[in-house]
């Protein structure tokens, strides 16, 4: 067996003992087989309270295994997509199909004058990706983002990295605290 080999399986094992012990500490539901359901982890979610001390108005695409605490909230079932969304929203959408949720987190934020941030892969070449472009601020992390996985913790390392966009008036709070994770710029 390679070195490198072992390094893989070391991680592994650290990565499903940080899960489980993720697991018992936040009661996260069991795997659904087939989702891309992807949980925020709680070193982003602690920057965005830093953003906003006051809390998430609201998180639209939120899960019951989500570490994210919110004043209100919707589910899938909720159909979070077209619920009424509030200042200070918070979005990580589905990943797999995030180019509604985005747009509307950019046209909300931008008519209300709200605060929004969102979480989505860094997919340029993708036109939901435009929509980043019409933040204040947008964050790309230096390293992958390690989401949780329902029922199954920490995950590995992504196969793609993430951006984060920030809308609002607290531009300078957003770059201050986020520059922890990578390059805050002004698109």
């Amino acid at each position: 067996m390679a070195q490198n080999d072992l390094t893989e399986d070391h991680e592994e094992r650290v990565h499903q003992a940080v899960g489980a012990e993720q697991q018992r500490m936040f009661g996260l539901s069991a795997p659904t087989k087939g989702t891309d359901e992807r949980y925020t982890n709680a070193e982003i979610l602690g920057l965005v309270g830093l953003v906003w001390p006051e809390g998430i108005g609201c998180d639209p695409a939120w899960s019951a295994g989500s570490l994210v605490k919110a004043d209100v909230t919707y589910t899938k079932e909720q159909d979070g997509k077209h619920a009424d969304w509030r200042d200070r929203t918070w979005l990580n959408p589905p990943f797999s199909d995030p180019s509604f949720w985005v747009r509307r987190l950019a046209q909300i934020c931008i008519a209300n004058n709200w605060e929004g941030m969102m979480i989505t892969r860094c997919d340029p070449a993708s036109s939901w990706f435009d929509w980043h472009w019409t933040a204040r601020r947008v964050c790309f992390p230096r390293e992958r983002t390690r989401f949780i996985k329902p029922g199954e913790g920490i995950m590995g390392t992504p196969e793609f990295c993430v951006a984060i966009s920030y809308f609002g008036k607290r531009v300078r709070e957003f770059k201050r605290h986020f520059s922890r994770l990578g390059h805050v710029v002004t698109p």
